[in-house]
């Protein structure tokens, strides 16, 4: 059985940093899926909204 211990990222993202359930995922689309959805992001109807 071998066991494993939390260990930092070599480049400096901590997942202590994160959210708890969160983790970084750098490679988490193709280079092609980015640049749809960053051109898909002009697009949106977004509004300001405030929570009270």
């Amino acid at each position: 059985m071998v066991t494993v211990t939390a260990q930092k990222d070599l480049f400096g993202v901590a997942d202590d940093r994160l959210p708890k359930g969160f983790r970084y995922s750098p490679d988490i689309g193709t280079p092609d899926l980015q640049r749809s959805v960053l051109e898909a992001i002009p697009a949106l109807q977004l509004r300001s909204s405030r929570v009270s």
